[in-house]
């Protein structure tokens, strides 16, 4: 047994990252929502988790016109000891197809190690990152981190277009990790591992 894996042999954060395939359809005029769990880690103790989001367009039929708009939705439930709370469009990624050329469209990502931390009156974002390390971080209010114990993310990917029907394929991507791995565990006898190596 390696120092990764756990006495069942499988590594205790194959849940900690995945990308899936969605395909998000609209009849024209009502946006439809696909939705899927992505992520889910039951950790041994609280942590700041450090994260990676992406969302990639591979493929497109229908509208390209103006009001032809997809969105992603990372929905992000927290939760330390018996307690839990689910943020809500923690994350949105906005493709506005507005007349580009599909073989503009297809293929393009957009991806994040940040997001936006609704502190303001009402849930309205702050500023945008700084531009330059001359900016202080601190006074922004966009976060790199998140304190949690046990975490689920869920996605859901809405098409709306104005006219005809419109279909989208997206690859959605979401990684978490500890800001801090560092186990004693791992300086026990092999097969002895406990703690945070037995959630998932």
């Amino acid at each position: 047994m390696t120092a990764g894996e756990s006495r069942s042999g499988i590594v205790p954060w194959r849940m900690w990252g995945e990308t899936k395939t969605v395909i998000a359809r609209s009849s024209g005029g009502l946006v439809q929502f696909s939705q899927d769990q992505f992520a889910r880690i039951n950790y041994g103790r609280p942590e700041s988790w450090c994260f990676v989001l992406a969302s990639k367009l591979v493929d497109q039929s229908g509208q390209l016109s103006d009001g032809t708009v997809l969105t992603v939705h990372y929905d992000l439930t927290i939760g330390v000891g018996r307690s839990s709370v689910t943020i809500p469009d923690w994350h949105t990624f906005t493709f506005d197809y507005g007349g580009i050329a599909k073989t503009l469209l297809v293929g393009q990502m957009l991806w994040t190690n940040t997001v936006a931390n609704r502190v303001a009156s009402q849930g309205v974002p702050g500023t945008t990152p700084p531009a330059t390390e001359t900016v202080n971080y601190a006074a922004t209010s966009w976060i790199d981190t998140f304190v949690s114990q046990d975490i689920q993310l869920q996605v859901r990917v809405g098409m709306d277009s104005a006219g005809e029907a419109t279909s989208a394929t997206v690859d959605c991507s979401a990684y978490f990790s500890p800001k801090t791995h560092i186990r004693p565990e791992w300086f026990l006898q092999v097969g002895r591992f406990s703690g945070e190596q037995s959630g998932t």
